[in-house]
């Protein structure tokens, strides 16, 4: 795990470290263990860089979700009583999160790249970009 991180994601971590334990990166191996890299890399908090570009979901705390979903319900709760609520048109769209944007991106991705190969496959030019 430690070394696809350093591979992946360096610049986060190296950020990381400094911030959160006052460690040199640079110094792992030599100053400290790898191991016990591994075991701070490992129990980064939620809103460190690192774990924020692995786990792109992290961008927001559990209470900006909450806020939102209270947000969003209460939007649904004036939208009731109003005209457009009782003729069921108009009604609010959910705000869209961190983990809702990685979904669409990833089925994005998966679309782009089967497009990608059933025009390599048969034979098309693929336009780049």
């Amino acid at each position: 795990m430690l070394a696809a991180l350093v591979g992946n994601h360096e610049p986060e971590l190296r950020a990381d470290f400094q911030r959160f334990y006052g460690l040199n990166l640079d110094g792992m191996g030599i100053e400290y263990s790898t191991a016990h890299a591994a075991a701070l890399a490992a129990n980064l908090p939620r809103e460190s860089a690192t774990v924020r570009a692995v786990v792109p979901e992290a961008a927001w705390s559990d209470e900006t979700y909450l806020l939102s979903a209270i947000e969003y319900d209460l939007c649904v709760l004036v939208w009731q009583n109003s005209k457009d609520g009782a003729k069921g048109r108009n009604r609010p769209k959910r705000p869209q999160t961190p983990a809702d944007v990685e979904r669409v991106r990833g089925k994005v991705q998966q679309t782009d790249f089967a497009a990608i190969m059933a025009a390599f496959s048969s034979g098309e030019e693929v336009a780049d970009g």
